[in-house]
Formats: C-alpha cells, sequence, structure tokens
C-alpha cells in the first residue's frame, strides 16, 4: 500500500476512536514534530504541535 493510502486509512480509523491509529499518526509524523519544535524553541513546543496533528486529524475531511 502506498503511504499516502495507509495515511488515510490510519486517519479514517483514528476519526473513528481507535487510539493505535492515532498513536501510529504520532509516530508517522514525530520527526517533523521534533524538527519543528526545535526550530520554535520554545518549550512544550512538541506537545503542543502534537495536539495540532491529533486536532487536524479530527477535523480532516476524507
Amino acid at each position: 500500500m502506498k503511504p499516502q493510502g495507509r495515511i488515510k486509512e490510519l486517519v479514517f480509523w483514528a476519526q473513528n476512536g481507535d487510539k493505535q491509529a492515532k498513536e501510529l499518526l504520532i509516530k508517522q509524523f514525530a520527526p517533523a514534530i521534533k524538527k519543528y519544535s526545535k526550530r520554535l524553541n520554545v518549550e512544550e513546543a512538541e506537545n503542543d504541535l502534537c495536539l495540532w496533528v491529533i486536532n487536524a486529524i479530527n477535523q480532516y475531511k476524507l
């Protein structure tokens, strides 16, 4: 399966309450989250970005 298809599938399951799917999505985006949290140079930036990703997952329209 293509990575995009896998992400869409995980988003679908995460939106339907699958906690493991949300965890896998966070792990998928962890490198980007860490990169941008370092750029922001703000304490708690990594946590804030994780919350932003979770919120984006919940709002994403498939």
